[in-house]
């Protein structure tokens, strides 16, 4: 029993010891390095080279119905002598109850090559107006570059190709010259 009383007293003093050794200095004046000196900072301005370009804000939206079809499409095309930056992209389809509804839009050059499309999360919003069609929705942040004559799509499709899906779309962005 003697020993573990004398480790046991021995790893007190350690400890001490070393409490003293790591904080034993604090508040005892500030600590300089031989031989400094002061230290200028100067900020110099960066010049800003290029040319702003002016934009113009822009919206666009459409909405139809259609009966029995599977999806729901509708498009727009970016005008002669523009370029398109879309931002913000709304969808929302309401379709019968039951029926899962998946948006998105698709980006076709006027050049030719592949479309690309972009499908976005839709989030069910449930029945509409105390009807029995389901209300989805979308509208995330995008960036999405279009040239002059390039067609921006709309689609969404549903599970089940009966009964009508109304369907509403908007963009928002701006224009350029180009």
């Amino acid at each position: 029993m003697q020993i573990k009383a004398v480790s046991a007293g021995v790893s007190a003093v350690v400890i001490a010891i070393l409490f003293l050794l790591a904080f034993g200095n604090l508040g005892q004046g500030r600590a300089t390095a031989a031989g400094s000196a002061p230290v200028t900072v100067v900020n110099t301005p960066l010049p800003i080279t290029g040319t702003l370009v002016p934009s113009q804000p822009f919206a666009v939206g459409g909405s139809g119905v259609t009966q029995d079809t599977l999806f729901a499409v509708d498009d727009f095309t970016v005008p002669a002598g523009k370029r398109l930056i879309v931002e913000m992209v709304a969808i929302q389809a309401r379709v019968p109850a039951g029926d899962l509804a998946s948006c998105g839009v698709t980006a076709s050059a006027a050049t030719g090559g592949d479309p690309t499309s972009y499908r976005f999360v839709t989030t069910p919003q449930g029945p509409v107006d105390g009807s029995t069609s389901a209300s989805f929705v979308s509208n995330p942040p995008v960036r999405l570059y279009l040239g002059p004559g390039d067609e921006l799509t709309w689609f969404c499709f549903r599970s089940n190709g009966t009964g009508f899906i109304t369907f509403a779309w908007s963009i928002s962005g701006y224009l350029v010259d180009v």
